[in-house]
């Protein structure tokens, strides 16, 4: 069993991964100032009634994607109490097989590394992964498989909070997206400028990036804001999956396995 965990700002998410696929899937928000005694009652609790019976078992390997580095010393200890065995982190100087083309490859997130090898090695390329979590990200691996560079947005609900912030008579919104893009009342109006607006910025920015590529691109789209836009997205040809991140962690896993 291997343990594949995923450190963003808002979420951890762990899974347990076995005999070619993924078994379990664990979520818990992000404490930047937990401890790891705090994060093993935690991962613990979780556990204790777990159907798929991950307490007690040694993983043949953790490895961790991080974006939060005041996490990762109590995180990868709580883990090896855990699981029994010593954690290792995406960082400059794995194995990961991706050709990276941008001005400062060890400036690139451990999350956008695991989603572009996993896109180019399950879809192929050219492909554009929009990832959407508590950043918006649309990561871009070119024709010739190399990644090439990337947007940064401020994420879904990051751009709803700040609306919510600064404007004190605005209600608060379930996130979903609209039967019509002209809202006829206040809460019609506010959903379709979050969400449509957010579908339009993506939509906007692919097919700017396509005409500076002067190619068309394959996309994935994935990340726990995803859900508004699955249907719109998915009508249009993208492909969904919920777990590239966690596949991209066992294809790195496995290269850097690989002799031993």
């Amino acid at each position: 069993m291997k343990i594949l965990v995923d450190v963003g700002n808002s979420r951890i998410g762990l899974a347990a991964y076995e005999s070619g696929a993924i078994k379990r899937t664990l979520f818990i928000t992000t404490n930047k100032n937990a401890t790891d005694d705090e994060l093993l009652r935690i991962y613990n609790s979780l556990l204790e009634d777990d159907i798929y019976s991950l307490k007690n078992k040694t993983a043949e390997s953790i490895l961790i994607s991080s974006v939060v580095p005041s996490l990762n010393h109590a995180l990868g200890s709580a883990l090896e109490r855990l699981f029994k065995t010593k954690a290792k982190f995406v960082s400059p100087g794995i194995k990961t097989g991706l050709i990276l083309r941008t001005d400062n490859p060890n400036e690139i997130g451990a999350d956008i590394i695991c989603d572009s090898i996993a896109a180019k090695e399950i879809y192929s390329y050219p492909t554009a992964i929009i990832d959407l979590g508590t950043a918006t990200k649309i990561l871009f691996i070119d024709k010739n498989g190399a990644f090439s560079g990337a947007i940064i947005a401020p994420g879904l609900r990051l751009s709803a909070k700040s609306l919510f912030d600064g404007a004190s008579l605005l209600p608060n919104i379930e996130l979903k997206m609209p039967k019509k893009v002209v809202g006829k009342n206040t809460i019609d109006c506010m959903t379709s400028g979050i969400v449509y607006g957010h579908y339009s910025m993506i939509k906007g920015l692919l097919e700017n990036a396509e005409k500076e590529f002067g190619y068309t691109f394959k996309k994935v789209l994935t990340g726990g804001n995803s859900y508004p836009f699955l249907d719109i997205f998915q009508e249009n040809g993208y492909i969904y999956d919920a777990n590239l991140v966690f596949k991209g962690l066992e294809i790195i896993d496995n290269k850097n396995s690989e002799g031993k």
